[in-house]
């Protein structure tokens, strides 16, 4: 065991005790890797600094959870990894399929189908932030590959 091995497990047992200044140690021996963690992940500079940033509070409040007995980077690095693996799926959640930017952008053309009319309701109506199948359906003409065929 090192001198690092020995500070860090001091770090981790002034933070237990509630002491926030064992997050410094933590801090400086973790930030940059973590972040390569993160960006390896996101693939966005300023999303994984930002992960990063939520790990280290979210390690901070967690702390009580974590078993002194073990290495404290596995289970930190797997904070970093879920929390950029949360922004992934919701930048997945979020991104519009091309046909339904097209529809959107071209109101002028379905204005008079009243098909696209019914579709529009249906999409304002519906939480298609959660069900991005009904956001698809809406913006494509009713056809989503996320939700299946009728007839």
């Amino acid at each position: 065991m090192d001198r690092d091995d020995d500070t860090e497990r001091a770090a981790i047992a002034a933070l237990q005790r509630g002491d926030i200044n064992g997050l410094d140690f933590l801090v400086r021996r973790y930030q940059l890797p973590a972040i390569r963690v993160a960006f390896g992940i996101t693939s966005d500079r300023a999303a994984a600094e930002d992960v990063v940033a939520e790990a280290f509070i979210t390690a901070f409040t967690r702390i009580g959870q974590f078993d002194p007995r073990r290495l404290f980077a596995p289970w930190f690095y797997r904070i970093i990894v879920n929390d950029a693996l949360k922004i992934i799926h919701r930048k997945q959640r979020l991104r519009m399929p091309a046909c339904a930017v097209e529809a959107l952008a071209d109101r002028t053309e379905t204005a008079c189908d009243p098909e696209a009319a019914s579709l529009r309701q249906d999409y304002a109506g519906s939480d298609h932030r959660r069900d991005p199948g009904v956001a698809t359906a809406a913006a494509c003409g009713g056809h989503s590959p996320l939700l299946p065929r009728h007839g």
